[in-house]
């Protein structure tokens, strides 16, 4: 009946289109714009990088004076990570190694293509290890790559193997003195003893004799209660950083003092004999029991203690 109308929904329009743009792309028909990135070329179609990249898209459709230009020329990445963009704008893959990551990470947070950024990050979590553990950082930290999840994984990588990144060169040239403070103060170091960490933080001092200004206020974030009291004697108070910081004095004379304050350790509440654990923890005094949270109320310990370390 004339009246009638019913619709249909192709199940391949969407595969065509990409699929028509690919052979235009690769006939060389239609070609709009060129793209000169270094030394390089790289023909394209308008519609189709206006579709993929959130960059060309204001670039082609707002009022730039790129809008109606025939050749377009870009700074700030390389013809090889573009290379790899641009085909993944068309084929929608891309192949990643170590030795091209950078650049096609760059590329990619350059035109603002995020699906291509995600992969860069995922590979590069996937391929991280103490060895190129400070490149990544250093990588991610460059471009200002802010993708949902991605310093969360790294950061858990940080800690999880904080100590021998400590003991790294190129970790410790690249470890600022804000990211150090904010890992001394996470919890999740508590797989380390309190005297390892004192060592990687005078391994971080030690690395640049400038950094030293910065020594009462790392100190300030170590348990030095938590460690024994035969650590801080022959490991704490030999150091030269014992003599140069009154404040680290000051934290080893309180916890010389908590050490021998046996019957008053569940009742002294401070920083410094807090247990590293995001979890309640069940602590032994001398016969006494107490009970240790991240936030709240936190009981003393001594160094007799369940579930912890020197």
């Amino acid at each position: 009946m004339a009246g009638d109308v019913e619709g249909f929904s192709s199940s391949i329009h969407d595969t065509s289109v990409s699929a028509g743009f690919r052979t235009l792309y690769e006939e060389g028909l239609l070609l709009d714009v060129t793209l000169v990135i270094e030394d390089h070329q790289f023909q394209a179609h308008k519609a189709l990088l206006a579709t993929q990249s959130d960059y060309f898209r204001i670039m082609f459709t707002a009022d730039m004076r790129e809008r109606d230009q025939d050749k377009i020329h870009l700074k700030g990445l390389t013809a090889t990570g573009f290379s790899h963009v641009l085909q993944f704008m068309y084929y929608g893959t891309i192949e990643l190694s170590m030795t091209t990551v950078h650049e096609i990470l760059q590329a990619a947070m350059y035109v603002q293509l995020i699906e291509v950024v995600k992969f860069c990050c995922s590979f590069l979590l996937a391929k991280i290890c103490l060895e190129n553990c400070a490149e990544i950082m250093r990588l991610l930290d460059d471009f200002g790559v802010n993708i949902e999840g991605v310093r969360e994984k790294l950061d858990s990588f940080l800690l999880e193997n904080f100590v021998p990144l400590m003991a790294r060169p190129d970790f410790l040239s690249y470890l600022s003195f804000e990211k150090l403070m904010t890992y001394l103060d996470n919890d999740h170091l508590s797989r380390f003893p309190e005297i390892e960490l004192y060592e990687a933080v005078q391994a971080w001092l030690r690395h640049d004799r400038r950094r030293w200004r910065h020594t009462d206020t790392i100190i300030q974030n170590i348990r030095f209660c938590l460690m024994t009291p035969s650590s801080v004697f022959e490991k704490v108070k030999t150091s030269e950083f014992y003599r140069y910081s009154r404040q680290l004095r000051h934290e080893v004379d309180q916890a010389m003092n908590y050490f021998h304050s046996v019957h008053q350790q569940p009742l002294m509440e401070m920083k410094s004999n807090r247990i590293r654990s995001a979890k309640p923890q069940t602590a032994v005094f001398r016969g006494m029991i107490g009970h240790s949270m991240r936030q709240g109320s936190s009981s003393g310990l001594s160094t007799e203690f369940k579930g912890g370390k020197e």
